[in-house]
Order: structure tokens, then sequence, then C-alpha cells
């Protein structure tokens, strides 16, 4: 990836003007010498593994570098780290809620499931389940479709930014509604695969002996 930015901004600089009156063979050895020397100023020319452990150390710390250097395709510019570091609080917000409603979903609805196997529902849930293998983001752009574009119920999710001075209870209710499509994105992405894991964990152990004891001794399911 580094290599092809390397002879992108390369390319751009020849574009450009770069070296328009230099004669060849020297314009060929100064190009390859400059691809050269940029790639020794990214360690591309240390052994693999070096680059490799420098490179996850780099991950794991967020030390990506310039957005503009990366050609990010964002609106924000300026270090890969503070970006990433803006953004989490959305994405931790977002995801655990999605989470969290998942978990209550599956489980409750996996212990009506497991109780009779070969309903109706059992069976629509074995066809759904393939619908978790999509990811969040076609979800979240048919929900878009039907509930912004077609219905207008909902706004356009979208990135808000909580400071003291609009912390009011409006505000907070606008914050919620705007979160709808994309925890329901999020949801319906993982939702199935989950309730079908549950149902089938709870088939599995509803035989166990210790369970065939509960129920001698009276307890109900």
């Amino acid at each position: 990836m580094f290599k092809g930015n390397i002879d992108e901004t390369i390319g751009g600089m020849i574009q450009g003007g770069w070296l328009k009156n230099v004669p060849e063979p020297e314009r060929t050895q100064t190009i390859e010498e400059t691809r050269l020397g940029m790639q020794k100023a990214l360690g591309l020319d240390q052994p693999y593994l070096l680059r490799s452990v420098r490179w996850l150390w780099y991950g794991l710390t967020l030390n990506l570098g310039d957005s503009r250097a990366v050609y990010f395709f964002t609106e924000d510019t300026g270090e890969v780290q503070d970006i990433v570091l803006a953004h989490i609080p959305y994405t931790m917000v977002l995801i655990g809620a999605a989470n969290v409603l998942v978990f209550i979903a599956s489980i409750s609805l996996a212990l009506v499931l497991s109780r009779e196997p070969n309903s109706l529902a059992n069976r629509v849930t074995m066809i759904l389940t393939p619908l978790s293998t999509t990811p969040s983001w076609i979800f979240g752009i048919f929900l878009i479709l039907i509930f912004v574009t077609q219905l207008k119920l909902l706004p356009y999710p979208k990135a808000i930014e909580i400071s003291a001075s609009t912390a009011t209870l409006d505000y907070y209710l606008f914050v919620l509604k705007s979160m709808i499509l994309p925890v329901l994105a999020v949801f319906l992405s993982t939702f199935f695969i989950g309730l079908y894991s549950w149902r089938t964990f709870f088939s599995i152990y509803a035989n166990e002996d210790y369970v065939e004891i509960a129920k001698a001794k009276g307890f109900t399911q």
C-alpha cells in the first residue's frame, strides 16, 4: 500500500512538471533514487519481520500518520490518531447499545424457541440466519431509504456534538432519535446469528442429566 502511495506521489510530481527539463538517463536515475529514498524513510528497506512488528505497534498505538498522506476519504484532516480518538465515543455508544439489545433480545427469544424445536418460528429463524452475513452498512442504506427518504419518520443519522450548552432534554431526545437507524442496522446484522446460537445452546443443554433431575424435582423450565 505504501509503495503504491509512493508511486502515485511520484507520478503526480512528474505530471506537475517535476524533472521536465532533465534529460535521460539522469531523469530515470533521479526518479529511482527518489523512490528508494521515500521507501527508506518509511522503513520499507528493512527486513519483513521488523517491518511487521513496527507496523503492528503503530496500529496498536494509532500512530498512523496524517490522514492526507494515506488518502482517507474523509472531510477530516490532520493526524489519523486524533481523528480515530475523536470518533471512538460515537462508535462505543452505537455498538454498545446495539450489542446490549442483541444480547437481551436473542437470549429472551431463544429461550422460547428452544422449548418448541419443531415450531414454525424455529424454521423461520433458520431461514433468516444467513442475513447476519450482511454488513451493517447495507442494512443502514435500506433503513435510510425506507424510514428517512420514503416515510420521513426519522432524521438522517449523523455525528452530533454534545456540549454543556446544548445538553437539554429535547436535545438528548433528538440524539436518541438519530441513533435509532444506526443502532437498528447493527442490531439486524448480528441478531439472527445470535438468536440461532443461543437457541442451539439451550436446545443442547436442555437434555442434560442435571436438567432432567431438576424437572423430576418439580422445577419448571
